[in-house]
């Protein structure tokens, strides 16, 4: 939601919830849908005491039941908008139907048509205020116009909130941030990811006897036991030595190993690149390897975190720079994938703009994207189990929080000499840092290599180097 929460004054008479309301009345809140009685319990774990009424800034909410509900399940009046709800450039908060414009993009009707209700815990509802804006807004003292109004009720609008502030499964809430190298442009077509994401079940181990390696995602290493003092020591609840050697070195060391092991079993056509990944909480540890160019991640499987992450990227267009102001040009390609050329001979060229992507390869082939993903349902599965123990087995858990990614660290490596001018400048084994599209889809994760933010052929790339994290 960018700054929206963040626009909207605090209203102290209330404990505001800002959540998109899906059309049939549950709560969307870190790709994971929620009923009224398990948002009502989401609340409460929020900080809501029932002292107050709730403000539920969400997309029609009162019309479909969902305000009636949560209501009822707090047993606390639920003040709610009749038609989706929209924030201006001035953090008034007001409800009115959608218009569309002729790019396809939603507007509000001005002025705002829709109402606000309180909704009762005994099942009755009474009007609220005289318009469409929030009961004791500021209304339109300096107008209010449709170019600065934002829609609450798009699907990145998936917060909770306190009445402190908005929060994001625990944390501020925040759109997606955007890739450096994506532009203002959004991409005609984002790419799909299923909803909701899909457990694709524990890894395959590779300690297995039988162990069959399924390229399009990771597989288990190892997993130390964070409580065995005999090989681990702790810093802050989060694994810091392994056998005597800091966790870095470890990781570092492992990769190698495992990158000589599947240099030489490198198929045709594969990546050059695999990957170890550690979570530092529970002590697994899982790698990847690129792979071929249709190992790709299952997209229905690609966890929650990581698909906030990839809307930073995946919806927006990437030029490629060859200057401050000049796009590097590419070639048109013909049906039978050769460059076309004019009358004169000369290859036709065009603006190297790349689409929902920062690299030229596929976002969800690399192997430390792949790792990664492995930890965070590996994670999941765990938060899971021990959330239902303790609230039994009936109740849903909440989404997982960032907090995770950060406990979290991965190394590429490469898995095959790199060369300049026929001269080796990374031999197999040594860092490959992660490439600008996996810099964004693993954002927040700590890489051992670095990062790089932009395509090798853009210009931007000079000089923006992130360094490895140290520890």
């Amino acid at each position: 939601m960018g700054d929206l929460p963040h626009r909207v004054p605090n209203d102290p008479r209330y404990f505001t919830a800002d959540v998109h309301v899906t059309p049939d009345g549950r709560a969307r809140v870190g790709g994971h849908h929620y009923t009224p009685a398990e948002y009502a319990d989401m609340l409460r774990r929020s900080g809501y005491d029932g002292s107050k009424p709730v403000r539920l800034i969400g997309c029609d909410a009162g019309s479909n039941d969902f305000a009636k509900q949560l209501s009822k399940h707090l047993d606390a009046p639920v003040l709610a908008p009749t038609k989706p709800a929209w924030t201006d450039a001035n953090g008034r908060v007001f409800t009115s139907d959608a218009e569309i414009r002729p790019d396809g993009t939603r507007q509000p009707k001005i002025p705002p048509n829709g109402e606000w209700e309180t909704h009762h815990p005994d099942g009755s509802k009474t009007k609220t205020g005289d318009d469409g804006y929030a009961p004791d807004s500021d209304r339109h003292t300096d107008g209010t116009d449709t170019d600065g109004a934002k829609d609450r009720g798009t699907d990145d609008t998936d917060s909770t909130a306190n009445d402190n502030g908005t929060t994001r499964d625990g944390e501020d809430a925040d759109e997606s941030p955007k890739a450096p190298s994506a532009s203002d442009q959004p991409v005609d077509h984002p790419k799909h990811l299923p909803d909701p994401a899909v457990d694709p079940g524990p890894a395959p181990d590779v300690r297995d006897p039988d162990f069959d390696q399924d390229r399009s995602r990771g597989s288990l290493v190892e997993e130390i036991d964070p409580n065995d003092t005999s090989r681990v020591t702790l810093k802050d609840g989060l694994i810091h030595t392994v056998d005597g050697k800091p966790v870095k070195e470890y990781i570092q060391d492992l990769s190698r190993q495992r990158a000589e092991y599947h240099a030489a079993n490198k198929l045709p056509g594969d990546g050059p690149c695999s990957a170890v990944a550690m979570d530092l909480k529970t002590g697994k540890i899982t790698e990847g390897v690129n792979g071929g160019t249709t190992d790709l991640i299952d997209p229905e499987n690609v966890h929650p975190l990581l698909r906030e992450n990839y809307k930073g990227m995946g919806d927006w267009q990437h030029p490629v720079m060859k200057n401050d102001t000049d796009m590097q040009q590419k070639p048109v390609l013909g049906e039978n994938g050769k460059a076309l050329k004019d009358a004169d001979g000369k290859v036709v060229t065009e603006p190297w703009i790349m689409q929902g992507q920062a690299h030229h390869d596929e976002p969800l082939r690399h192997a430390e994207v792949k790792a990664v993903n492995e930890l965070l349902w590996a994670r999941q599965r765990e938060f899971d189990a021990q959330w239902k123990a303790e609230h039994g087995p009936g109740s849903v858990p909440p989404a997982l929080g960032r907090e995770a990614l950060q406990e979290m660290r991965f190394d590429p490596r490469w898995t095959q000499d790199m060369m300049q001018k026929k001269v080796v400048t990374a031999p197999v084994g040594s860092d490959a840092p992660a490439c600008a599209n996996c810099n964004t889809l693993l954002r927040d994760v700590p890489s051992y290599t670095g990062r790089i933010q932009y395509s090798p052929f853009d210009h931007r790339s000079k000089g923006s180097f992130i360094p490895p994290a140290t520890e």
